[in-house]
């Protein structure tokens, strides 16, 4: 695992008046934090999901099938929720979309900086839409119009040698 993506330098944010910098630095490092966990997280679900041909006998050993089943949905949640949280639009949490706003309401940086890093978040969006259905039909909620079969392959209620990529991009 590479865990040089995870860091960021605290000097990107440059301390501007009105503005409380330790503020700013607490969400960065919350944000972070969010990244850090959906990322391990999709390492080792990845790892089963990259290698699961070659490990399929002991996956679908049925001495260890529960471990592996409950083991790769636990990673494919752990990693949907804290990637739901960076996008959600509450106020009350720490979240890119407040972020952002805080950063253009305060004039943390020029206008220029400000419109390439909402072309990153516009461009990073629509993956989020499908985290979104992910967190709220069928982890956080379950829809009733979603039935057990029309859950994503690889997140619910499957052997290991199945496949489905309908909600990856």
């Amino acid at each position: 695992m590479n865990t040089n993506r995870h860091q960021l330098s605290t000097t990107v944010i440059p301390a501007k008046a009105g503005i409380q910098e330790t503020v700013l630095l607490e969400t960065v490092e919350e944000l972070r934090h969010s990244i850090k966990v959906a990322s391990l997280n999709h390492d080792v679900w990845d790892f089963y999901d990259k290698n699961r041909a070659e490990y399929l006998p002991v996956l679908n050993d049925s001495q260890y099938l529960l471990f592996f089943v409950t083991s790769i949905h636990a990673h494919f949640v752990a990693c949907i929720t804290p990637l739901y949280r960076l996008y959600e639009t509450r106020n009350d949490t720490h979240n890119i979309p407040r972020f952002l706003k805080s950063l253009e309401d305060n004039k943390t940086f020029s206008e220029e900086s400000l419109k390439e890093i909402n072309e990153l978040y516009a461009r990073a969006k629509p993956i989020w839409v499908k985290v979104s259905r992910l967190k709220n039909e069928v982890f956080g909620h379950r829809s009733k119009d979603l039935k057990i079969q029309e859950v994503p392959a690889g997140v619910e209620n499957r052997r290991a040698g199945g496949e489905d990529k309908r909600f990856r991009s």
